[in-house]
């Protein structure tokens, strides 16, 4: 199975997570007010070998989202 790449951005209200970086479509926008917690997965400096690893997990009521 082959894993699911999302680009994600950060705003005041929301992170936005797309399908690309190079189109406006997007997969799932999560407002800023459902996230219960963020926690660092792993040394940041372990993932820039380019193997895309998640870096966030992103905590809200009935879900967990890996950045």
């Amino acid at each position: 199975m082959q894993r699911r790449r999302h680009y994600w951005r950060l705003d005041t209200k929301s992170i936005t997570l797309f399908n690309d970086e190079t189109t406006s479509r997007y997969h799932k926008e999560i407002s800023l007010g459902d996230i219960i917690s963020i926690d660092e997965l792993t040394d940041p400096c372990q993932v820039a070998d380019g193997r895309g690893q998640p870096i966030f997990a992103v905590t809200l009521e009935s879900e967990c989202v890996r950045l």
